[in-house]
């Protein structure tokens, strides 16, 4: 019997360990590879003050150093291009550690040579690219504590070497070093944070289009059991009332009693065969030349199906089956296949067409998400599945196995 919805409960748990989603680990890739660059570039922009710096700092200072930061910098965009999310962060940290260890090692390998150079030691040119990385990695606020941090070393330490002459103010010598690389670590904060909106957003979405449809089925069972109150229980006691318990009311009342049980346990059942008609029948109403075929493994003679699990998979099937009809591609086939069983039945929707790769299908693309897999998921025993790859076709299975 249908029941009032509960209390909304929140969308987001934040007290729970926060999980990014698919575009801010998708950001953050993009920003690690970019980062690496950076310190490629820098890397070959410095590489005639390296070579100087043997002539006043220690040789395993001079050697070290830059294999230290920029080899750790190119590993960041190394794991990033390889896809190893889980390693980016981590490798973050240890590139930006191995940029403060060797700007702090400066008083101990400087060998009081004299350095002339207005632009300071190497290091001290690029702390933006670690301040880069530090806000791919770390939340706002501690980004720019690190950010503070890091400029001041590597401003205090390149001071260290630089003759009296060259030394200009403190204050607005830190102040530039900050404020030149701060646009560029806030950017990466505001574009993570973009993306982890964009993830919160579409799990929102998906909470939202369940619990509305959970609201459809109670309001519907409401309905049905409105009519039933009315058709049969209303029917029967005014019955008894004014003619006494006849066999027609007994039958009646047997009826209803059964539908009304029927209500509390479950969906209505379809038989195979008018579950294949009607699977079929969808197919037919989007497009009638489509090719429709059905495997019946056996024994499905008296095999039936929940109302709710054709509903469900033949909502997703059309949404497939639009999908392919507005991407395939011009001459594209697209066929569907249905497979029947006792415990399970399994949809097909393959066409010949242009293909796609769903690793670079946007994260606000909703359609597949959420029509097909998003409404197979919410089925007790869903699941889909697509296969697609550029100039290879698609693949869209559908399955449902009746639950145990």
């Amino acid at each position: 019997m249908a029941t009032d919805a509960p209390p909304t409960p929140r969308l987001n748990d934040r007290t729970a360990t926060r999980v990014p989603g698919d575009a801010e680990r998708r950001i953050v890739r993009q920003f690690a590879i970019f980062t690496s660059a950076g310190y490629i570039a820098y890397g070959l922009l410095c590489a005639g003050n390296i070579v100087k710096s043997f002539s006043y700092m220690s040789s395993w200072w001079a050697l070290g150093g830059p294999i230290l930061v920029f080899g750790s910098g190119l590993a960041i965009g190394v794991v990033a291009a390889l896809g190893k999310q889980d390693l980016i962060k981590p490798t973050i940290v240890v590139a930006v550690a191995a940029y403060v260890i060797v700007a702090l090692l400066v008083p101990v390998a400087w060998k009081n040579g004299v350095y002339s150079d207005e632009r300071g030691l190497w290091f001290s040119q690029f702390p933006g690219v670690a301040g880069v990385a530090i806000g791919g990695a770390w939340p706002r606020a501690r980004a720019l504590v690190y950010l503070a941090v890091l400029t001041t070393i590597a401003t205090f330490m390149s001071r260290v070497v630089r003759p009296d002459d060259l030394i200009v103010p403190l204050g607005p010598d830190l102040a530039f070093a900050f404020a030149y690389c701060l646009p560029f670590t806030a950017a990466v904060i505001i574009g993570v944070r973009t993306a982890r909106l964009l993830d919160e957003t579409r799990t929102d979405a998906f909470h939202l289009a369940a619990r509305a449809a959970a609201a459809r089925a109670r309001d519907s069972e409401r309905r049905r059991f409105d009519a039933l109150t009315h058709d049969g229980v209303m029917t029967v006691l005014l019955g008894a009332a004014r003619k006494g318990p006849t066999t027609s009311l007994r039958a009646l009342a047997s009826d209803t009693i059964a539908e009304l049980g029927s209500e509390q346990t479950g969906s209505d059942s379809v038989p195979a065969t008018a579950a294949i008609a009607l699977l079929q029948s969808a197919v037919t109403d989007i497009d009638d030349s489509i090719a429709f075929t059905d495997i019946r493994h056996p024994p499905v003679g008296l095999t039936t199906y929940p109302q709710d699990v054709l509903r469900t998979m033949s909502a997703a099937m059309a949404e497939a089956l639009r999908n392919s009809l507005r991407h395939a591609g011009p001459d594209a086939r697209t066929a569907v296949e249905v497979a029947i069983a006792a415990d399970r039945l399994s949809i097909e929707i393959i066409d010949d067409g242009v293909g796609f790769d769903p690793s670079r299908v946007p994260p606000h693309r909703l359609g597949v998400a959420v029509s097909v897999r998003g409404r197979m998921e919410q089925l007790p025993g869903g699941v889909a599945g697509i296969r697609s790859a550029p100039g290879q076709g698609t693949q869209v299975t559908l399955e449902w196995a009746r639950p145990r």
